[in-house]
């Protein structure tokens, strides 16, 4: 059934609105909504309908328009004038009729004094877009509007009238676009105005017959608020700034920020939180305060429901896994201890979540996507995720708790530097103000949990039964009244347990002379009654398994292969207990600096080399050449034979020359006694062996050098010589 003002499709193919009804239903006015000069027509909506009719208010068939209310006054005020000139039109019993309506019309015009056009727009207005008001609302971003070109004759004039505006068409616009998209969004140019400027080049320029090319002058081309009026009409903020800043800047910076939290967590303990930042307080030595060893890096862990801090680390290394192992320690290590090496009073009710794990622990793609975050996974049957890059407000927890500690000690901590202070033209110099030391920054530290714990946090969403229960926004408290609730999904381990599971391991050497691990050695009883240096030394180096601090090289905790369950804690066998103390990084450090120093010599060492193999070559060549001249027409077995006696006598000279004493230069003193130089007693050796007697030795004055007149050598190579003559005659 058809009602006034419903829209239908007529089996003429043509679209209807129902302007008036007869009592019987079976007949009407009605209005059709397209077409130019079409008048309301009386029909029979059996013939014209055949279709499921169309509710609307307007023209469309797609929704509802907004009320008046939403519209400008001056559309408002323009659309009250309209009524008021046809409501007595529209009230009339036969306006619709075409040979009343004329008559009405003109009397009507006459009375306003405005044109009849103008009524009969109107009525048509009216009757075409639901016979209300808002039907006659105009059509402003219509108005002066054509299809073929965008700017139609409008524009401002330029002063003084120096050029013609230029009227943009539809191929002015997609050359806009295609400059904006290609040079502002997805090219290196960062304003509009530049990317203007190689559109004209692009699009708006020639060559002459010389190949110069230039540019159409203004009036001829579009202007420059053309071309920032087309980028902000055709492209959204959204598409621009995500474009020119990136997809994480713009998610990070500008865009929506909705839902809480809270959303994904369910209770204490499901989500921790890590993360770690480089604080801002400059520290001194434990030594000696006056030296700055800068800023330390900071760790905490948090419960993202009920905002808790459960863990924390304070060190000197870099952001890295052996961070967040300490970090993750913390958590079950002896708060009682903790507090007494610190010097701060211990209450248990400040540690509610004292060795307690969490389901999830989310981080940032740093430290906890590294391999060793699976051992979370395999020891603690934890979930490891890791946030977007760039996105610290997918933590925010975290990330805020940094701001919180260093808000609350930045005016008392001396050393402390605003971040802002480090784009700062002549900062001031905080690390002049550095007086603390590292574990005095660690105790403000805890000092800072165990404050924020008891805080009262403004804005937290309690739920409906926090506040029945009278539970304050204060993570202690949180923590305490919802623990119980999750207690099925919480889990503790000990500290042991942790220490070993979250320990880097790596492969070591077992040897004959220990077990070799990076450059070191270590040792320990248990592998000696094992046998394992025995084997090793037999059936050649096997590998182990161990894990290791890397902050101290001291010792390490070695595996049994035969049994995994079974650990030794080996220390630094004496050919390496030089390293007692040092950390890993520095032992490999101190080896580096040892191969440097090593590389430094190496030439000095190497033209010591070069020159030794140079005097040993100048020497050989006299000595082979005068080698050759004495063996002359000697056999080369003739050369051995007499090797023994040529021994002997060579051993007798060099005695004698080694025994005898230098003559004195200066006069004795008056109570010395010279000594007088015996004749030498080593007996000379004949050709068989046997000794013959003495050289003659002529003796001088008392105390003069004895005086050889013979060489043994020289005697017994000449008889050896005479004999094999002899024996040649003989023959």
């Amino acid at each position: 059934m058809l009602l006034k003002n419903d829209l239908f499709d007529a089996a003429d193919q043509t679209r209807y609105r129902v302007l008036s009804i007869d009592p019987e239903g079976h007949r009407g006015w009605v209005m059709p909504v397209s077409g130019p000069g079409r008048w309301p027509e009386y029909r029979d909506f059996g013939v014209l309908t055949g279709h499921v009719s169309v509710k609307a208010l307007r023209g469309s068939d797609a929704g509802q328009q907004p009320d008046l209310a939403f519209y400008s006054e001056t559309a408002r005020r323009r659309a009250y004038k309209a009524y008021d000139a046809i409501e007595p039109l529209i009230n009339h019993p036969h306006i619709f009729v075409a040979s009343a309506r004329g008559p009405l019309v003109e009397a009507r015009a006459r009375e306003l004094g405005i044109s009849e056009t103008t009524l009969y727009r109107y009525l048509r207005l009216y009757w075409r877009h639901g016979q209300t008001r808002l039907a006659l609302i105009p059509d402003f971003d219509k108005i002066g509007r054509s299809s073929a070109a965008l700017t139609a004759g409008r524009g401002r004039r330029p002063k003084d009238g120096k050029y013609r505006t230029f009227q943009m068409t539809p191929e002015d616009a997609k050359n806009v676009q295609t400059a904006i998209r290609k040079y502002y969004l997805d090219g290196e140019i960062s304003t509009l105005a530049g990317a203007h400027f190689r559109m004209r080049e692009e699009f708006y320029s020639y060559l002459d017959g010389n190949g110069t090319r230039y540019l159409h002058p203004d009036g001829e081309c579009p202007s420059i608020f053309q071309f920032r009026h087309i980028a902000r009409t055709k492209f959204t903020l959204t598409e621009i700034l995500r474009k020119k800043r990136g997809s994480k800047e713009f998610d990070r910076e500008h865009g929506a920020h909705l839902g809480s939290a809270l959303e994904e967590a369910v209770g204490v303990g499901h989500i921790y939180e890590i993360d770690a930042t480089i604080a801002d307080v400059f520290l001194v030595a434990l030594e000696d305060r006056s030296t700055i060893i800068g800023k330390p890096t900071l760790y905490l862990i948090y419960d993202r429901w009920s905002r808790l801090v459960v863990g924390f680390y304070v060190g000197l290394e870099n952001a890295s896994w052996t961070g967040a192992m300490l970090a993750i320690l913390s958590v079950a290590a002896d708060k009682q201890a903790l507090c007494a090496k610190y010097g701060i009073p211990y209450n248990s009710e400040d540690w509610p979540a004292d060795a307690t794990f969490p389901e999830k622990w989310i981080g940032d793609r740093g430290e906890m996507n590294s391999n060793n975050s699976y051992r979370i996974c395999d020891g603690m049957q934890s979930i490891v995720v890791n946030t977007q890059s760039l996105l610290p407000h997918r933590k925010g927890t975290v990330e805020c708790g940094f701001r919180l500690l260093h808000a609350s000690i930045a005016d008392v901590t001396p050393g402390y530097e605003p971040p802002m202070n480090a784009i700062k033209r002549r900062q001031k110099r905080y690390y002049q103000d550095a007086s603390l030391t590292l574990d005095e920054f660690t105790s403000i530290v805890i000092k800072h949990a165990i404050a924020h714990n008891r805080k009262i946090m403004k804005g937290y969403r309690l739920e409906p039964r926090h506040v029945l229960s009278g539970t304050p926004a204060v993570p202690l408290d949180l923590w305490n009244d919802d623990v119980a609730r999750r207690s099925g999904a919480l889990a503790r381990y000990d500290y042991d347990f942790l220490r070993l599971q979250l320990l880097p391991k790596d492969k070591a050497t077992v040897t004959q002379d220990g077990i070799k691990f990076k450059r070191l050695v270590f040792d320990c009883p248990s592998a000696n009654e094992l046998g394992w240096y025995v084997q090793a030394g037999r059936r050649g180096n096997f590998a182990v398994e161990v894990s290791y601090d890397p902050r101290s090289a001291s010792s390490v905790i070695v595996y049994n292969p035969a049994d995994r369950r079974q650990t030794f804690e080996c220390r630094l066998a004496p050919a390496s207990k030089e390293f007692a103390g040092y950390s890993f990084a520095e032992v490999e450090y101190i080896f580096r600096r040892a191969e440097l120093n090593n590389f430094e010599n190496k030439a000095s060492a190497d033209q010591a080399k070069a020159e030794l193999r140079q005097y040993i070559r100048g020497l050989s060549e006299t000595a082979v050449a005068e080698r050759k001249l004495a063996s002359k027409g000697k056999s080369r077995s003739g050369r051995r034979a007499d090797t023994a006696y040529a021994r002997a006598a060579e051993l007798a000279a060099r005695r004698r020359e080694d025994a005898a004493m230098p003559s004195i230069t200066e006069p004795l003193p008056t109570n010395v006694i010279p000594m007088q130089t015996a004749p030498s007693a080593r007996p000379a050796f004949d050709d068989r062996g046997k000794s013959e007697p003495s050289p003659q030795v002529e003796s001088g004055a008392i105390g003069g050098p004895a005086k050889v007149t013979s060489s043994p050598l020289r005697d017994m190579l000449r008889r050896k010589a005479q004999e094999k003559l002899n024996a040649r005659g003989s023959e």
